[in-house]
C-alpha cells in the first residue's frame, strides 16, 4: 500500500474558455481529443455518466458545461444497456510551481494538477489563516488522501513539507514518486491512456449490459495481470499494472476503477485490511445493487480450478467473513442478482444444477465429453441436501481417475472445482 510521508495538499484554480461544443454520440465509440470545454448533448431519454479521470462515474445533466482539466469518458445508458462512450480531454492551460491561495478549498485542484504533472516541488502561500505546521500537515494529508481514492491514475511515494510562519504560511512542498525519471513516467501515463482506450474499443460492444461489461474487463485483468510478489512502488499503480502486466492489491483495483468508471459502471476503491495486511479492492454499482469485487483474490485464490472467480461480486456478508474496511464510508453491498454464483455470463467449463435430476444429467454429460477438469455449482442446498462426499464420489465414478478438487459451501450453493490427472 501508499506511504505518507509528511502529508501535501494544492489546488489550481482553472478556468477555461467554452468551445461551445457539442456532440451527437452515432457512433458506438467517440474521441474528441482535446476540447477546450464540452458541452453534454441532448440524449433523449437515456442516462449521461460521465467520470473525470477515472473518478466514480455520477449522472450529468443535458447542456452541463465541463471546464476542469482532465480526460473524460462520457457513457450513454438505457437502463443498464450501454448505448455509446464520447472521450474527450480539457488540458491544463499553465505550467507553474507556485501558487497564492486564500482558502483550503483550492488545494484539491492545486494538489491533482501537481500529482498528476509530476511535479517535485511546489510552494503555497496562503493570504490568510493561521497554521501551525501539524495543522498544516493534518490539512494537506486529507486532501491527498482524498485524491489517492478518488483519482485513481493519482500517484506519489512520499513528500516533505516545510513551513514557514504560522500567520499565512509559505509551505513548501517536495514530492518523490514511483519512478525518479519524470519523463519516464510521463511515457508511462501516455502508454496508460493509450491502452484503455485500446481496451474499451476491443472488448466493449454497443448493448451490453452492465454485468457484461464488467465480467469482461474484470476476466481481462485476472487473465492479463501477474501478482508482483517482490513488489516495487509502480507495482502499486494502474500505470505499472496496465503497462507492465505486473501489479499489487491497488493496481488492480486502481485499473479496474479506472475502466469500469470509463465505461458507465460507477466504481469505488476500497481500502482496509484482509489477512492482516493493508488491501486494496473495489465496490461496484450494477443496476441492482452494489458488489464487492477483489480482482487481486480472485487471481490469486489456489482453491480455484477453471474459470469460477471468489470474491468476484460478493455481499458485504461474505466478504466479511475475510476482509475489514470501513463500512459506514461506503454503501452496503447487498446485491444479489449478479453474485459470483449466479452471473449469467456463460463460461465455459462451468455447470449448474439446482436438482438432482439435473445432476443425473451432468453425470452423463461429463462422461460422455471426457472432460477433466469443470468446476460445478450446486444450487438450493437446504432443499436438495447436497453432500460433499456424495458428489465427489459420483464425480470419481464418471472421470475414474484421481483428481485434484476444492468443495466449500457458499451461500446457499455447494461448488465442487476438480481436475483430473
Amino acid at each position: 500500500m501508499r506511504k505518507h510521508i509528511l502529508l501535501m495538499g494544492f489546488m489550481v484554480f482553472i478556468w477555461v474558455l467554452s468551445s461551445g461544443l457539442t456532440y451527437a454520440t452515432e457512433p458506438f465509440f467517440v474521441s474528441l481529443g482535446s476540447v477546450q470545454s464540452y458541452t453534454v448533448p441532448y440524449a433523449e431519454q437515456n442516462t449521461l455518466l460521465l467520470s473525470r479521470d477515472g473518478s466514480y462515474a455520477t449522472k450529468v445533466q443535458k447542456g452541463s458545461r465541463i471546464t476542469k482539466p482532465g480526460t473524460y469518458y462520457l457513457s450513454q445508458l438505457e437502463s443498464d444497456t450501454l448505448k455509446g462512450i464520447t472521450k474527450f480531454q480539457i488540458p491544463y492551460n499553465m505550467n507553474q510551481n507556485e501558487w497564492r491561495i486564500d482558502s483550503e478549498k483550492e488545494l484539491t485542484e492545486i494538489l491533482k494538477y501537481t500529482l498528476e504533472n509530476y511535479k517535485e516541488k511546489i510552494t503555497i502561500k496562503f493570504n490568510k489563516g493561521n497554521y501551525t505546521i501539524n495543522q498544516m500537515n493534518e490539512v494537506i494529508y486529507k486532501v491527498l488522501d482524498e485524491l489517492m481514492v478518488t483519482y485513481p491514475k493519482v500517484t506519489y511515494v512520499s513528500y516533505k513539507l516545510t513551513s514557514y510562519g504560522n500567520k499565512a504560511p509559505k509551505i513548501l512542498l517536495e514530492f518523490t514518486y514511483a519512478l525518479p525519471h519524470i519523463p519516464t513516467l510521463k511515457q508511462y501515463d501516455k502508454n496508460t491512456d493509450q491502452k484503455i482506450e485500446q481496451l474499451i474499443k476491443q472488448l466493449i460492444q454497443p448493448g451490453m449490459k452492465d454485468y457484461e461489461r464488467e465480467w469482461v474487463l474484470g476476466d481481462y485483468l485476472i487473465k492479463n495481470l501477474i501478482y508482483a510478489k517482490q513488489e516495487t512502488h509502480l507495482n502499486h499503480t494502474m500505470q505499472g499494472a496496465i503497462t507492465e502486466g505486473r501489479a499489487v492489491c491497488d493496481g488492480y483495483a486502481k485499473s479496474y476503477m479506472y475502466l469500469l468508471n470509463s465505461i458507465g459502471i460507477p466504481t469505488q476503491f476500497v481500502t482496509g485490511v484482509a489477512d492482516n495486511i493493508p488491501h486494496a479492492w473495489n465496490l461496484v454499482k450494477l443496476i441492482d445493487g452494489y458488489y464487492h469485487v477483489d480482482l487481486t483474490w480472485a487471481d490469486l485464490e489456489e482453491d480455484h480450478i477453471g474459470n469460477f472467480y471468489n470474491y468476484f461480486n460478493e455481499t458485504d456478508t461474505y466478504m466479511e467473513l475475510t476482509h475489514i474496511w470501513e463500512e459506514g464510508h461506503f454503501p452496503k453491498a447487498e446485491g444479489k442478482k449478479y453474485l459470483s454464483i449466479y452471473s449469467p455470463i456463460p463460461r465455459e467449463g462451468i455447470y449448474k444444477v439446482s436438482s438432482q435430476k439435473e445432476w443425473q444429467g451432468l453425470k452423463k454429460q461429463l462422461g460422455q465429453d471426457g472432460l477433466k477438469e469443470a468446476n460445478i455449482i450446486f444450487y438450493n442446498v437446504g432443499e436438495e441436501r447436497w453432500s460433499i462426499e456424495s458428489v465427489l464420489d459420483s464425480i470419481l465414478k464418471v472421470e475414474q481417475t484421481d483428481i485434484t478438487y476444492s468443495a466449500y459451501y457458499k451461500y446457499d450453493s455447494l461448488i465442487i472445482n476438480y481436475k483430473g490427472h
